[in-house]
């Protein structure tokens, strides 16, 4: 027994360091592979070694919901064909930042590079219940096609364990609200299938998205811009999904109208 926890102290340790080619590790034993938290009464934000991100809701005991109802957060690098995103694989080992592991920072940055190559950066600031995040394109590396930076924020499958037959009444009140750029007000539900691609109904681009869904007890997620951008939704696959299975809020970096990145998604649990 003595022996065994030795062994995963040891493999925790190991994980953490910086050989491991990613970014520093917290040391806090709640923390161990996570570069950076922001912790709140409703939930908490975190970013992980590989440069991803999560916030996990905080349940009225004081506890994490669980692993199907955390949101999760990536920056990419995008080719972008039509209506969908083709996302490129984050290179672990060139991630780096100027920053150290921080629990209580007001704002943190890193870099890294996709597998061909392309290197992108990524900001994060935090404000009370809201988390500040945006970034850009540094260099192309030897991508050709369109390119373009993402903040994608993944809705998971919360209704993962929910009884089939249930399924209808349980998404009855879910709210999917948005503004498109066109100012124009929109509501969906979550049981029904949607298409997002489809600009008669959500436009070119979208200002302001707002969810909620039974699962997450009340809370709710607030998705609005700060400077220059736009926000999509997008089906997992592409294809017309309903939302109560998953789906991706996405804040897109507008290059043209903004070379310095100060635009920003703002991300807020109500």
């Amino acid at each position: 027994m003595y022996m065994s926890k030795q062994l995963c102290t040891f493999f925790l340790v190991a994980l953490c360091l910086p050989g491991a080619s990613q970014l520093p590790s917290l040391q806090d034993k709640k923390w161990l592979g996570h570069f950076a938290a922001h912790e709140r009464r409703d939930f908490q934000f975190s970013v992980l070694q590989d440069g991803t991100m999560k916030i996990e809701v905080i349940n009225d005991k004081g506890v994490a919901m669980g692993t199907v109802k955390t949101i999760l957060i990536t920056p990419s690098v995008c080719e972008v064909v039509g209506p969908r995103s083709i996302v490129k694989k984050i290179d672990e080992k060139s991630l780096v930042s100027p920053d150290k592991p921080n629990l209580k920072a007001e704002k943190i940055s890193y870099r890294g590079k996709v597998t061909e190559g392309a290197e992108f950066e990524m900001n994060v600031a935090f404000d009370g219940d809201k988390v500040k995040l945006g970034g850009r394109i540094l260099n192309p590396g030897a991508l050709k096609k369109p390119l373009e930076f993402q903040v994608r924020t993944k809705i998971q499958n919360v209704y993962m364990y929910t009884d089939k037959e249930k399924l209808k009444d349980e998404t009855d009140r879910d709210r999917i609200e948005f503004i498109r750029d066109d100012k124009q007000r929109g509501r969906i539900g979550s049981y029904k299938a949607a298409k997002f691609s489809d600009e008669k109904v959500f436009g070119k681009g979208l200002t302001n998205v707002e969810v909620d869904m039974k699962p997450f007890a009340g809370k709710r997620f607030k998705f609005d811009l700060e400077g220059p951008g736009l926000m999509r939704m997008e089906n997992p696959r592409g294809i017309s999904s309903c939302p109560m299975e998953g789906f991706f809020v996405l804040w897109c970096h507008d290059a043209e109208k903004d070379p310095e990145a100060k635009g920003r998604v703002i991300i807020e649990v109500k």
